[in-house]
Parts: structure tokens; C-alpha cells; sequence
């Protein structure tokens, strides 16, 4: 039709010739003056980056012993938000408090990751972040890991959580291999203070 598409061929793999597949996706397009509504977010450096990866092409072992997503999804039964806390040390712990119950899980052995701009700690300092985070879009940003993109089954590489205390969440997935390409989660945050904050809720 007159329609915009954009246009997917594959081809067969050896032992199916013949099986070419094509699909086309309606697209929309878009004027100059809209583009500014669907760019990423302007953001400050990450208080904590950590990565989970799976070995794969994009980096070393640290794949954890459950996926995220698993976990969160058992943790909305007893709350609406969960917290999740990152350290520059490679410790991750996702928790949900709820009256009478505190339900948590501890992620060890991640390995941190620092911009290029921010020199790593000092020796023995550790940094934290803290963020609270509505369990439903938390959930949905580590969708992924329900299908075959799970880390582990070969098709990501790696997945980094970039932590801004009381502005976002960054989830960014690097496929396998690399030359795949990536896909990022923005993930807005509740404001916690700074009161609060440093008691750890």
C-alpha cells in the first residue's frame, strides 16, 4: 500500500534454501518539531552503574542465580514499591517492605562499571544509591529476561543498571554478540529524602 513500512528480509540458513522470510512493520513518521518528545532523557552521571552479564561477547560472568524479573514479580505480592540498592562493590539488593513483612534478595559478585568521566572510588570507599520504584515498571523493564532474551540463552550479552538516586533507572541491554545492537529501559523513580535516604528507609 501507500503506507510507510519498515521492511525485515531474512535469509534462510543453510539446509532451508528457498525460505526467504520478509515482514513489514507500519511505521510513523514523524515531524522534526516531534522528534524532541521521543529522544532519551537528558540525565546526570550514574550515582552506581553495575553489570550483569552472562559471558557472552560483551563481558565476563556475574549472570545471577534468578532473574530479576522473577524476583520482583514475587515481591509485588507484598507491596506496591520496591527498593532497590547498588553499590560501587558489585552488591545489589532488591527488597519490598510491607506491614509486618520485609521480604529481601542480595545480589553479590557484579561487576561495577564507571564512566569515563568519573574516576573510580578511592580504595576502600563504596558508594551507594538507593531507589524506590513503582513494582509494576519495574517488572516491565526486566521483561526481557522472560523470553529468549534472558541472559544466559545466548542472544544478550549483558545488561547494565545505571542508578540516579531520585531521577532514574537505566537498564541497558547489550545483545550477543555486540554487533546486534542494544535496547534501553528508562525507568522514572519516587522521590525519596534525604532523611530518609540515609536511614535506608
Amino acid at each position: 500500500g501507500d503506507s510507510p513500512c519498515l521492511v525485515i528480509e531474512s535469509a534462510a540458513a543453510v539446509g532451508y534454501a528457498g525460505v526467504d522470510v520478509s515482514q513489514a512493520i507500519p511505521v510513523a513518521i514523524m515531524r522534526a518539531e516531534e522528534m524532541a518528545r521521543h529522544v532519551p532523557p537528558a540525565l546526570g552521571e550514574a550515582d552506581v552503574q553495575v553489570e550483569i552479564s552472562g559471558g557472552g561477547e560483551g563481558g565476563g560472568r556475574s549472570l545471577p542465580p534468578l532473574p530479576m524479573k522473577v524476583v520482583v514479580d514475587r515481591m509485588r505480592g507484598f507491596g506496591q514499591h520496591v527498593l532497590l540498592e547498588a553499590t560501587t562493590a558489585g552488591d545489589l539488593t532488591l527488597r519490598v517492605d510491607s506491614p509486618g513483612t520485609s521480604v529481601r534478595t542480595y545480589y553479590s559478585g557484579l561487576t561495577p562499571q564507571f564512566s569515563s568521566d568519573v574516576l573510580p572510588v578511592p580504595h576502600g570507599s563504596v558508594n551507594k544509591c538507593l531507589l524506590q520504584i513503582d513494582g509494576r515498571k519495574l517488572s516491565a523493564a526486566f521483561g526481557w529476561q522472560a523470553g529468549p532474551l534472558a541472559i544466559g540463552k545466548g542472544y544478550t550479552a549483558a545488561c547494565v543498571l545505571c542508578m540516579m538516586k531520585n531521577e532514574m533507572l537505566v537498564c541497558h541491554v547489550m545483545l550477543d554478540p555486540i554487533e546486534m545492537g542494544f535496547f534501553t529501559y528508562y525507568v522514572p523513580v519516587c522521590y525519596i529524602d534525604e532523611e530518609t535516604m540515609a536511614a535506608g528507609i
